[in-house]
């Protein structure tokens, strides 16, 4: 995977549990980004196991703070 569109890649260092529900998904080894050798992205979904883990309201607005809904769109209170 390459890109000239940006200086930096920034990293994030998820749990075990999203590597096994998006299988395929990029993994970082030694400073490196490794892709999936299947076509396009190569993410998959294992829609059981996601369904374990359903989406919610953030506590404490998470990353984006609380002026954003809960599918990211900002809104202003």
């Amino acid at each position: 995977m390459a890109s000239r569109a940006f200086g930096i890649q920034e990293e994030n260092h998820f749990p075990a549990v999203v590597h096994d529900m998006f299988p395929g998904a990029g993994q970082i080894r030694k400073g490196y980004l490794y892709g999936s050798d299947k076509p396009g992205l190569g993410l998959d979904i294992d829609e059981a196991l996601a369904a374990k883990y359903p989406w919610g309201p953030v506590r404490n607005g998470g990353a984006y703070g609380t002026e954003r809904k809960i599918d990211g769109t900002v809104w202003y209170p």
